[in-house]
């Protein structure tokens, strides 16, 4: 059931996150490339008195150091862009369906009302452990049937 809510309301995004990994990748391969450039310097440069290397791969390590910045910042943006973008969309979803509870049930009283709000409750409390089986990832019909156990019995009689 999360995974359907993610995969319906992220798919819009899909390129934002993959700018976002991308980004971010890109960032972290440039944060490890830098040591070694710290060790060719220490190495060839300093080691050898070679000042003109050590001015270049300096200008080099410079360059790779704004790359990570622009990478992860990019990244972060993109990332950000996505997540605002899917709780937007969440956010509309979920009030369009109490906008819609709140339509079908505007003719009714206040205790039917809650009645039927403690009827899709208990809906879900029968169903609980099947969606959790589902969440963990365990086949549906492996674990105890949702309808027979204690709990869905005392909410039954409830």
């Amino acid at each position: 059931m999360l995974i359907d809510l993610l995969r319906t309301h992220l798919r819009p995004y899909r390129h934002w996150l993959a700018g976002a990994v991308a980004l971010q990748m890109a960032g972290t391969l440039a944060a490890l490339y830098l040591p070694s450039l710290n060790a060719d310097i220490i190495d060839n440069g300093i080691a050898r008195g070679n000042t003109g290397y050590i001015v270049s791969t300096g200008g080099w390590m410079l360059l790779v150091t704004l790359i990570q910045g622009a990478s992860i910042v990019g990244g972060v943006y993109c990332g950000a862009r996505a997540a605002m973008s899917f709780g937007r969309d969440v956010r509309a979803a979920i009030f369009g369906r109490v906008g819609s509870f709140v339509i079908e049930n505007r003719h009714v009283t206040t205790e039917q009302a809650e009645e039927r709000v403690e009827r899709q409750a208990r809906e879900f409390e029968l169903l609980k452990p099947y969606l959790v089986d589902r969440w963990r990832g365990a086949e549906p019909g492996r674990g105890p049937d949702p309808a027979r156990t204690p709990r869905a019995r005392r909410l039954r009689r409830a």
